[in-house]
């Protein structure tokens, strides 16, 4: 008997053990039943979410791209008025201009025949100094009609022409040039030598301008293929403002014996490409203008550049290839006008395009130049010994 009843209780707490392990693992079937449908409900709540942020994304750039094609519209149609008002400009200059030339060839050929040496030079020459004396004025900015932060130079306080900033490291080295001047005049044969290279340097300028014209018309359809709208129209003020400054040049009558330039020795030395130059105030003068023009220029045609999403490419506008914004033929050559425009023209594409100011600064009244310790970097102008 009790045997048996040991039996029966063994068999009792068997019995308990496995109803025991069941509830368990019954238990754990519910738990893990309810966890998954907590992942499951998670789980569809953030594709829920996700689909939402999708379809309001989707909305958003629906809205953006008919706001671009809104105002690529408008934009077409106010490029469109305005590509024709550029080109009866143009064509009006240009008439103006073709008329100058055969009045001014008129005028040199009677002069000619009076055996005087005087005269207008053709298109964008303007021999440097006007009839009533005084120097010519290097920057002519007054024809920045329609941009909307470009200002004219400050007034050089001698009373003369606007001239770009210098570097004042060169402010003593100028007043030593003035003395120089004072006590030193080239020769009259040395002067002769110095106008009859500088009209054969004007002259060979004047013969490049059609290549020009052509090189701008040609970059005129590339932009407009690429749709490079702000480009297009920097462009296009670039090369208006660079017309209508040739224009207003050859308007004018001018006189090469009464330039200082001409006059004036050397007291500069500078140099690039590995070739030393000299050259005196009014020449260094002439070279400071092109890197603050080729800066200013520069800067505008980054900005055009970055707000086309155009890439990073500073020697493709024509500006740059052109490089003669305010050259005339004189004081220096135009490959030294040009090498020197375009190192300003490159630092102010940069600060354009990245939207700073690391080589220059925008002064008070608007206009764009480059610092002095740049300007001075980039031209390393030293005085003579003389």
């Amino acid at each position: 008997m009790r045997q048996l009843r040991e039996r029966n209780e063994q068999q009792q707490a068997q019995r308990q053990q496995l109803a025991d392990q069941d509830r368990r693992r019954q238990a754990d079937q519910r738990n893990q039943l309810l966890q998954q449908r907590r992942d499951q409900q998670q789980q569809e709540q953030q594709e829920q979410q996700q689909r939402d942020a999708n379809r309001e994304q989707s909305q958003r750039q629906q809205r953006f791209a008919d706001q671009q094609r809104r105002q690529q519209q408008r934009d077409g149609t106010d490029q469109r008025v305005r590509d024709l008002q550029v080109r009866n400009e143009n064509d009006a200059l240009r008439q103006r201009l073709d008329q100058q030339r055969q009045a001014n060839q008129r005028q040199d050929q009677d002069r000619r025949d009076r055996g005087r040496n005087e005269g207008p030079l053709p298109l964008g020459m303007g021999d440097p100094v006007p009839r009533d004396g005084g120097r010519p004025p290097i920057a002519d900015r007054g024809d920045r009609t329609g941009r909307d932060d470009r200002q004219p130079l400050p007034p050089d306080r001698r009373g003369g022409p606007a001239i770009p900033p210098r570097d004042r490291g060169d402010r003593g080295d100028d007043r030593d040039g003035r003395r120089n001047d004072e006590l030193q005049r080239l020769s009259r044969e040395q002067q002769e030598r110095r106008i009859r290279d500088e009209r054969q340097r004007a002259e060979q300028y004047r013969r490049n301008q059609d290549e020009r014209r052509r090189l701008a018309e040609q970059r005129t359809r590339d932009l407009e293929r690429q749709r490079r709208y702000a480009q297009y129209r920097y462009q296009q003020d670039y090369y208006r403002r660079l017309y209508a400054q040739q224009a207003r040049w050859q308007a004018r009558g001018y006189d090469y014996n009464r330039d200082p330039y001409y006059y004036t020795p050397a007291s500069y030395r500078y140099g690039w490409g590995g070739v030393s130059y000299e050259t005196n105030r009014y020449g260094a003068d002439l070279l400071r203008q092109a890197v603050n023009y080729g800066y200013s220029e520069g800067f505008e045609a980054g900005r055009a550049d970055r707000q086309d999403g155009w890439g990073f490419s500073y020697d493709t506008p024509y500006a740059y290839q052109d490089a003669n914004y305010g050259y005339y033929g004189y004081y220096v050559s135009q490959g030294t006008y040009n090498h020197y425009f375009r190192e300003g023209f490159r630092r102010g594409y940069e600060d354009g395009y990245y939207s700073r100011y690391r080589y220059g600064t925008r002064e008070s009244n608007g206009s764009y130049v480059v610092l002095g310790a740049v300007l001075g970097t980039i031209l390393g102008l030293s005085l003579l010994n003389n």
